[in-house]
């Protein structure tokens, strides 16, 4: 039957596509090793892996993001901003946990260096380092890391602020704080892993860079 309306007729969208998400096979977490590293993988646990136990809405993705544009404002060192894009990726396979509960959690800590370790050697980030030079690196990442952590918390209005600034002794910087809320907040996961995490890493190999 005809009608005046002239708007077309609904065609709803199509369904998504399954994702594949290969992490969920891992059986041997003592076993990173023999672990492919998919970029579906690290990008899906990128995007729902939520930071300070849901206190205040951190997905990991946004954090890597403003750790590479602190390493860029700061340093702008292929191999630091690297390391900053790549530094939490192993919470993708372990989840994030407070510090508090790693200290009594020595089994998870070794985990986590383990991961941490299989991640960084793919990307080859230790080549050309000795220890020397890698126990620096570390360094500037946790110096990075503490920064972005001051952001978000102040941005995010975290309860816990007042106690972190006087752990770190640093207080947040707040042009940081509005880059995070101009460039990062808000942006879509997608477009904070393409602009910040794969842009940074896919160069460097050593994972499988599966999405389009």
């Amino acid at each position: 039957m005809k009608t005046n309306n002239p708007l077309p007729e609904y065609t709803p969208p199509p369904p998504p596509r399954s994702v594949k998400l290969r992490r969920a096979l891992i059986r041997r977490y003592d076993r990173p090793q023999d672990v492919t590293l998919y970029e579906t993988d690290l990008y899906h646990g990128c995007r729902t892996e939520t930071r300070y136990l849901g206190v205040i809405s951190v997905p990991l993705i946004e954090h890597l993001a403003l750790c590479v544009l602190i390493a860029q404002y700061d340093y702008s060192t292929p191999k630091i901003v690297a390391a900053c894009a790549a530094h939490d990726l192993s919470e993708v396979y372990l989840r994030d946990l407070p510090t508090g509960l790693k200290d009594v959690l020595p089994g998870y800590r070794n985990l986590e260096h383990l991961w941490q370790a299989r991640i960084y050697d793919a990307l080859g980030l230790y080549d050309g380092l000795d220890e020397s030079a890698w126990k620096h690196l570390e360094r500037v990442v946790k110096g990075v890391d503490t920064k972005a952590l001051l952001v978000e918390s102040a941005v995010h209005e975290h309860p816990g602020l007042d106690l972190m600034v006087t752990e770190t002794g640093q207080q947040p910087n707040f042009d940081l704080c509005g880059m995070y809320v101009i460039k990062i907040q808000e942006r879509p996961s997608l477009s904070l892993w393409n602009t910040y995490v794969k842009k940074t890493l896919q160069p460097l190999g050593g994972i499988e860079w599966d999405m389009e």
